[in-house]
């Protein structure tokens, strides 16, 4: 009995004895030159794994390092540290930053829920510091200090030195970003578009690029303005793809507009987002702040609607003078506040028989046959224009101020009925509306 007693404490000794430890496996230094204002900065990302029991981490205590060894007043405005990945699980945030940190002041996440990990569980932690209107020029970034830095029911190892940040040096790289205009017709050739660029950073901008949706073709880059003067000296834009690349000579510090032309799709699209991306004060690709919802976004859709059309006069005598004349009433389908051109095409009238009347033939009244127009009074100069077979130009049209979604406008065809006509009952032709949105 006795030996058997003795061999049964001989292997309980001999059970090996685990450290209960959490243990940095890996420490990944960010390596971030600069940093622009309302930018996230990923701090570090360190990958633990718990040895010898389950590891309960709830916190991280974050040091601010700062090469100036000053104040980094209110460059920070909030931590927070995620699970995995930067797309990962958010374990918490603290957003209530002393605007008056100094390097070495401390920053403590609490996570919302702890992080339990099992042994031999490997996670990464990711510290991410998001910035809030940074002083151009501080160098700012973070690490943990000791080894009671990652709050946990485990102790850290001691013999694992934690990162470092290699610091970033902040900039302010800013700009507001607007379109016009923002609802464009369907199948329009050549619609113009005016992006418009408004610094309010303190870095100049020296690139702007600006992505134009793939439902938008043919794109034609025509120039830009610097605070409303002519840049061309200055300034060369391109485009690739669908890709406007505008880039100044001397970096600029305020308004800029860049025009542009664009096809339309022959279909309603929906809101596209027009994207632009700023280069300059050594930053990157960084992206424009639209002014409100939707300031950079563009709707297709047809803006014209056939309400009503009416032959008010439907004879005329053929001798070059008398006409038809029709009532064409239309409604407006989007909100355009910078108004337009409603423009207008006709085919040649033909009947059955074969016989065609040329809507600019000469043998009429006036240089056309064929006018549109929105006044009562057929004499009025203002609001008519010649009608031909296509849409001829980007300013011929009756011009609108302004447009509202639902309102009625009514226009009048006349045809003037050319000498040498055929005599029939049968005549017929194809029209078509377009709205060309002014920018």
């Amino acid at each position: 009995m006795m030996k058997k007693l003795f061999l049964l404490l001989i292997l309980l000794f001999a059970v090996p004895v685990f450290a209960q430890n959490l243990t940095v496996v890996t420490s990944i230094n960010g390596t971030t030159a600069f940093i622009n204002s309302r930018q996230n900065l990923t701090v570090f990302n360190i990958s633990v794994i718990p040895q010898g029991s389950v590891a309960n981490i709830t916190g991280l205590n974050v040091t601010i390092n700062s090469a100036t060894a000053g104040n980094v007043s209110g460059n920070i405005s909030k931590v927070h540290v995620l699970n995995g990945s930067l797309s990962g699980l958010l374990l918490g945030t603290n957003s209530s930053i002393n605007p008056n940190l100094s390097s070495g002041n401390q920053i403590f996440v609490n996570f919302s829920t702890p992080l339990i990990m099992g042994i031999g569980t490997r996670t990464g932690l990711f510290v991410v510091f998001e910035m809030g209107n940074v002083t151009r020029g501080i160098t700012i970034g973070g690490n943990l200090t000791g080894v009671g830095d990652i709050i946990s029911n485990l102790t850290v190892v001691s013999n694992v030195s934690l990162p470092n940040f290699t610091v970033a040096t902040t900039r302010d790289l800013r700009a507001n970003a607007t379109i016009s205009p923002r609802f464009v017709d369907t199948s329009v050739v050549n619609q113009t578009f005016v992006y418009t660029i408004v610094h309010t950073g303190v870095d100049n901008i020296s690139t702007l690029l600006i992505q134009i949706p793939s439902n938008f073709t043919n794109v034609i880059f025509q120039n830009v303005t610097y605070s409303n003067s002519n840049l061309s000296p200055g300034v060369s834009g391109a485009v690739t793809g669908s890709v406007i690349n505008v880039t100044a000579t001397t970096p600029v510090s305020t308004r800029i507009e860049v025009y542009f032309t664009a096809n339309t799709s022959a279909v309603s699209t929906g809101s596209l987002v027009f994207s632009s991306f700023l280069y300059g004060g050594s930053i990157d690709n960084f992206t424009t702040d639209a002014t409100s919802i939707g300031a950079v976004n563009v709707t297709t859709q047809p803006i014209l609607n056939l309400s009503n059309i009416t032959i008010t006069k439907g004879t005329a005598i053929v001798n070059g003078t008398d006409f038809w004349e029709f009532n064409i009433t239309l409604n407006y389908t989007a909100n355009v506040s910078s108004g337009g051109l409603i423009q207008f095409k006709l085919t040649n009238w033909n009947t059955t028989s074969g016989d065609i009347i040329n809507i600019t033939n000469t043998n009429c009244s006036g240089s056309r046959c064929a006018t549109l127009r929105n006044d009562t009074n057929f004499n009025a100069t203002s609001g008519k224009f010649n009608v031909t077979n296509d849409y001829e130009s980007l300013t011929k049209g009756i011009s609108v101020s302004s447009i509202t979604q639902g309102n009625l406008i009514t226009v009048i065809l006349r045809m003037v009925i050319p000498t040498g006509t055929a005599i029939s009952s049968g005549w017929q032709a194809t029209y078509g509306f377009l709205f060309r949105a002014s920018p």
